[in-house]
């Protein structure tokens, strides 16, 4: 999947209020992610949950990781793990109470498992806009991070997905051009150097 990059100008350098509703090439990417159910949704945002962890790997199906509430983590020898992934690819439109349950399950097989992370991250493929599955789900969370397993719980919409995913390739692209910019500018000054002139 190649990565729409973005550009900013004048007012637009906030990268906290970064905007990807008039880039055509996120929204593409958003209805291809909210198209995207179960496995496939997994698989569709791991690249640009690299983006963030570089180490995010994919847990097998029905393995021993997904009976612990977890799809994508990224990996590490040592625990706590930098952070966990529960991807929930629905194929609902609008999703509301009978999403709340298999969320929660998965959030309390975490929460009953063996393994502690730093970030537990429930992804969903649709908006905000549903409080009969945002408010249950965000009170799960909460009892997730005052348990103390984890450093913090947060559920992503879509939307906020792609608004961080947005924010951080754009951050590494600027930090990037910079570092270069940085090198060719010390390389430039040093051939001008004509001793102690």
């Amino acid at each position: 999947m190649a990565l729409p990059l973005m550009v900013t100008t004048g007012e637009e350098q906030d990268l906290g209020s970064l905007s990807i509703k008039g880039l055509g090439q996120w929204r593409r990417l958003k209805g291809d992610l909210c198209a995207a159910v179960e496995r496939d949704f997994e698989r569709k945002v791991l690249p640009l949950m690299r983006l963030f962890w570089i180490s995010m790997v994919q847990a097998p199906p029905r393995d021993r990781w997904d009976r612990k509430g977890i799809d994508l983590l990224a990996w590490s020898e040592e625990s706590p793990f930098p952070c966990v992934v529960q991807c929930k690819g629905f194929h609902v439109q609008n999703p509301g109470r009978e999403q709340v349950g298999p969320t929660i399950d998965s959030i309390d097989a975490f929460a009953n498992s063996d393994v502690e992370c730093e970030k537990y991250v429930v992804l969903y493929n649709r908006d905000r806009r549903h409080s009969d599955f945002v408010d249950p789900v965000v009170s799960a969370l909460d009892g997730l991070a005052s348990s103390g397993r984890v450093g913090s719980a947060e559920l992503w919409d879509i939307d906020d997905f792609l608004r961080k995913a947005a924010h951080r390739a754009t951050t590494r692209v600027i930090d990037a051009l910079k570092r270069e910019s940085a090198l060719r500018y010390d390389r430039l000054t040093s051939l001008f150097r004509f001793g102690h002139l």
